[in-house]
């Protein structure tokens, strides 16, 4: 027998990662091959706000003690099929990752399977649709940016 679904909605805080170059840094997650690149961060948990979740996802999958500084962007997600919920989703900035920093990455295997310092241009073409209109959107609107999302449902 499956819980009942908790009250609420589910939240997840990425993080706009860059180096002294300005490159952005994608992660992947194991398993989704080469097409999955993501900005950092992922999934709120109970007790803890989302600038808090970034902190702690960015310990857990790069070792990175850094916070989100600057709220780029929020984005209200509905799900794509009726046995999911709506989310939200918020985009920190964060201080510039020294040389030092980039190099003392440790990356958390069952997290991250990869990570990559890439140009914003590049970053576009290899993130998922909704990292690249979050992270396109941050970069040419006034502060912070509010998005909202409606997915096309899936078809059984």
């Amino acid at each position: 027998m499956s819980s009942p679904t908790p009250p609420g909605f589910p939240a997840a805080a990425y993080g706009l990662l860059t180096d002294q170059a300005q490159r952005v840094l994608i992660v992947q997650p194991p398993g989704t091959g080469e097409a999955a690149w993501r900005l950092p961060g992922g999934l709120v948990e109970p007790g803890e706000t989302p600038r808090e979740a970034l902190r702690r996802e960015l310990a857990e999958e790069l070792g990175l003690d850094r916070q989100g500084d600057t709220l780029l962007a929020v984005e209200w997600v509905l799900p794509r099929t009726p046995d999911r919920r709506a989310r939200v989703t918020f985009l920190f900035g964060t201080l510039p990752v020294t040389t030092a920093e980039a190099a003392r990455l440790t990356l958390q295997r069952d997290e991250v399977a990869a990570c990559r310092w890439v140009p914003e241009e590049e970053a576009i073409t290899l993130l998922h649709e909704r990292h690249v209109t979050r992270l396109t959107r941050a970069r040419t609107g006034p502060l912070p940016v509010y998005l909202e999302h409606r997915p096309k449902e899936r078809r059984p």
